[in-house]
């Protein structure tokens, strides 16, 4: 793990990119810092055209461009599986994206240069890009709305601060506007020359656009429902939560399907803990209980359920909590009490999962000790109005996301 050649990285991510799961990511999140480490003692973190002429070809340019960048990508993934901000930031690198050309154009002992463009066809490269620069974009607004809540939790003292908070969070999604169109436009010009009678460029096509509609649910998902609702359109809320449960139900698809079973290695990395956590958080809101929003609500229900079908007997990383709050979210869906007896309904601490725990670090489910990383890091517990959740003080965990 302190070797500084090359092909040693190489085959160290390409262990990483095969391990890893977004339903159990314990091993390979620490180990994507170390990738980290050893990629910036190599220089990768830097583009190779900075280094003297000469120096390397083409190809090795491009192969280094291309474990930076899958470097990044694994960092983001790994995040965004705890639900925290990647480890790596912008101002961190100077290193470009991989040109989008097909191995075959990259010649051996062929110098580098700054006129070498990206190829006006779909390539090799094309779907990967659009991953890691949708991954790129999603990066950058979880560091922006996390720098955004500590600047609103420092001035929420005195009369102003609501006023402040409300011009913040317009600041905010006037940025987050500026920066949905920028990664439109790098989507739209990646499959500018896809052929949807294609079948691989029609999934290009079909991956554009999902990428488009997860920026958003990334997005909101940061943001409290409290302070959501004071800059949402009514309009924008339906359509994000319609992306997000068609998200959802894609997967609930493909992860039950006995045609994919040969697969489920590489379906089970792409749950989409966000889009699913949004889901649950709206449903559970005051809005979806009145009867204009009752046909969503009910489609939130079906994913709920889908998943608990799916998931529900998972015992590792986040999916103890979340089938935990789908059960209680199906339990008020049938009128039930909050807890499903006929005896004191009043709940206590021996009636809520993430309180009989062994420990502060930890929540007890069904038997099974779940670290409080696993799921706090996504969203905000104030959303999930449960009773048994009103005296739950997420500030006694190590939580990055949501102490700082």
């Amino acid at each position: 793990m302190t070797s500084r050649i090359f092909e040693v990285l190489q085959a160290f991510v390409i262990f990483l990119t095969a391990q890893y799961r977004e339903d159990d990511i314990g091993k390979v999140w620490p180990l994507t810092g170390l990738a980290i480490r050893m990629a910036t003692i190599q220089g990768l973190h830097r583009d190779p055209l900075a280094l003297p002429l000469g120096t390397i070809d083409i190809v090795q340019v491009e192969l280094r461009r291309r474990l930076w960048t899958q470097i990044c990508h694994l960092d983001f993934r790994a995040a965004e599986g705890h639900g925290f901000a990647p480890s790596i930031h912008e101002s961190d690198f100077d290193t470009r994206l991989p040109l989008n050309v097909d191995d075959v154009d990259l010649i051996e002992r062929v110098a580098p240069s700054t006129k070498l463009l990206d190829a006006p066809k779909f390539t090799d490269m094309t779907i990967y890009l659009l991953r890691v620069t949708a991954a790129q974009c999603y990066g950058r607004i979880i560091q922006i709305t996390h720098a955004s809540r500590k600047r609103m939790r420092a001035g929420s003292q005195g009369d102003l601060a609501e006023e402040q908070d409300l011009s913040e969070l317009q600041t905010l999604l006037k940025t987050a506007e500026a920066m949905a169109a920028e990664l439109e436009k790098a989507l739209d010009n990646l499959v500018q020359y896809c052929d949807k009678r294609v079948s691989l460029q029609s999934m290009a096509l079909q991956l554009r656009t999902h990428l488009k509609s997860k920026f958003w649910v990334i997005f909101w998902i940061q943001i409290s429902r409290q302070d959501r609702e004071k800059i949402i359109s009514p309009a924008m809320r339906r359509s994000i939560f319609m992306d997000a449960a068609t998200t959802v139900e894609n997967w609930c698809t493909i992860a039950s399907s006995k045609d994919c079973e040969p697969f489920q290695w590489h379906i089970s990395s792409h749950a989409g803990f966000y889009p699913i956590l949004y889901v649950l958080s709206e449903v559970r809101s005051p809005v979806f209980q009145t009867p204009e929003w009752a046909d969503l609500r009910q489609r939130g229900l079906q994913v709920a359920n889908a998943i608990h079908e799916i998931r529900g007997q998972h015992t590792t990383g986040a999916w103890p909590a979340i089938i935990w709050l789908i059960e209680r979210i199906r339990s008020r869906s049938l009128g039930l009490t909050e807890d499903n007896r006929t005896v004191d309904p009043t709940p206590g601490p021996q009636d809520n999962p993430m309180l009989s725990g062994s420990g502060s670090d930890s929540m007890g489910f069904m038997g099974v000790e779940l670290d409080a990383a696993n799921f706090l890091g996504f969203t905000h517990l104030q959303d999930f109005d449960f009773p048994d959740l009103a005296g739950f003080d997420p500030m006694s965990f190590s939580c990055p996301s949501q102490t700082s």
